[in-house]
């Protein structure tokens, strides 16, 4: 594929994650996909099963999650890509209950393309950031007895 190719893949997969079309999306991997994100349980997963497991996660936490593509670069196999994502904490994260807030959070990925599919990603996400919008900050501490 060339490179024009390999970053309309990764656009279209992340139009899928969009639309919620998980078979799809399934299609547009490799059966041994490798996701690795600091954020998923162990550092990442290995096939798309796992992978969607992992991503229901988000998604049940913020079931209005919605991904815009910020820029895309490709060199060989490669595709690098810079995005964010919104969303509103309204279910379980986790250990997090819902907070009904509102984030929006910059993350990058760079993806392996083989055989027209997706078999390999790495992302990084400002899970910092996310979390410090996820929880008020303590109330400033106030001068007892004067």
């Amino acid at each position: 594929m060339s490179m024009e190719e390999n970053k309309a893949l990764v656009r279209r997969s992340m139009a899928l994650v969009n639309a919620r079309d998980i078979p799809a999306l399934e299609a547009l991997h490799i059966e041994d996909y490798q996701h690795h994100d600091p954020a998923f349980p162990g550092g990442g997963t290995r096939g798309f099963a796992e992978y969607a497991a992992a991503f229901g996660g988000f998604l049940t936490g913020f079931p209005d999650l919605h991904v815009t593509v910020d820029g895309v670069v490709a060199e060989g196999d490669r595709v690098a890509m810079r995005w964010h994502w919104t969303g509103t904490h309204t279910g379980p994260l986790n250990d997090l209950p819902p907070t009904g807030q509102s984030v929006r959070v910059n993350a990058c990925s760079i993806h392996r393309i083989t055989g027209g599919k997706l078999a390999e990603g790495w992302v990084v996400f400002d899970f910092a950031g996310m979390m410090q919008q996820l929880t008020p900050a303590p109330a400033p501490a106030t001068a007892v007895g004067g």
